[in-house]
């Protein structure tokens, strides 16, 4: 069993565990044009989150980037090549933004108006996945962006989407991206 070093960050604290072969065979079980339900499943097998008051503990309410980064620590520790595994053209340490964390959201402007941008979570990443690997919309770079927008991009005055459920999730995203598809080529 290796030692996999704990994550402590502004909104995760959690401890890491190695895979078993059980938990490796459900993960390839998933099909692969579901990256962001694997990602969720192997991360709710690796991940025991701690006590500390504050700190996000499902995997699917975290961003796309700490997944990634909880993933990417996981297989530094793990790995035979790590801790500064190959990735691309470099290595994981290249990805690393040191001394930054989680922004809650950032203001922009644009058209004169103040939008507010909030970081792709798990669940809203994994329901995009699914209205494209389903057919709903087209398996394009394109529907992928419209669903990220509808989901992240709002008006200063609007009220984010809220999560109770999966399904009435969808059913809300799916009216924003019929908003954000008949922006105007410049608009988008």
């Amino acid at each position: 069993m290796k030692y996999i070093p704990p994550i402590n960050t502004k909104r995760l604290s959690i401890e890491l565990a190695e895979l078993d072969m059980d938990d490796i065979q459900d993960l390839c079980e998933i099909p692969s044009v579901f990256d962001q339900r694997t990602a969720s499943v192997l991360l709710s097998r690796i991940a025991r989150s701690s006590d500390r008051p504050g700190a996000v503990t499902d995997p699917r309410l975290w961003s796309v980037n700490e997944r990634m980064y909880v993933i990417g620590s996981y297989m530094a520790a793990t790995r035979d090549d790590g801790p500064d595994f190959p990735l691309g053209e470099g290595h994981f340490s290249d990805y690393l933004l040191l001394n930054t964390d989680y922004p809650d959201q950032v203001e922009f402007e644009h058209e004169g108006n103040t939008l507010i941008y909030t970081p792709l979570l798990g669940y809203q990443a994994e329901i995009i996945e699914t209205l494209i690997a389903d057919g709903t919309y087209k398996k394009t770079a394109y529907s992928w962006w419209c669903g990220a927008i509808a989901a992240c991009v709002r008006g200063s005055d609007e009220v984010p989407l809220a999560y109770v459920d999966d399904g009435s999730y969808e059913k809300a995203l799916i009216e924003r991206i019929a908003g954000v598809r008949k922006l105007k080529d410049s608009q988008f």
